[in-house]
């Protein structure tokens, strides 16, 4: 027999994480590791230290199952602005993290790596959370 997580149960549970780890997620840029996998730690990402960027702090919506069938929470935009640049620095992607205990929570590689070297320059991010799949292995 197999177990099968319900529409309920995924939702809930994404709604319990947002709530345990509520006001200390943040969202950052990185520009290590370039193959992100499900064994990458928050000691093995490399933030981006352009001028301007610091992370931000998301805001995630209610859970609902979506399209595919996952419980979804659609995160608020959040854009990372440079300053004064020297240089220029490789953006590979993006990453959730809990501030408060310090581990990482999902990390995502962009299509194609974003190369900061100008003053103004803008990445702008959407993080979705995801709760699945259906049946096991979860």
């Amino acid at each position: 027999m197999t177990a099968i997580l319900v529409d309920e149960g995924r939702t809930k549970a994404l709604s319990s994480y947002l709530a345990t780890f509520g006001a200390g997620i943040r969202v950052g840029l990185f520009t290590a590791p370039s193959a992100p996998d499900h064994t990458t730690t928050l000691g093995g990402v490399t933030a981006a230290t352009f001028t301007g960027y610091a992370a931000q702090t998301p805001a995630f919506g209610v859970p609902a199952i979506d399209g595919n069938g996952n419980a979804q929470a659609a995160g608020s935009t959040v854009t990372f602005t440079a300053g004064a640049v020297a240089g220029s620095q490789t953006i590979l992607g993006y990453y959730v993290y809990d501030s408060a205990v310090g581990f990482l929570l999902f990390i995502e590689l962009f299509p194609a790596p974003v190369v900061i070297n100008a003053s103004g320059q803008f990445i702008t991010v959407t993080p979705n959370w995801y709760r699945g799949p259906l049946s096991p292995p979860f």
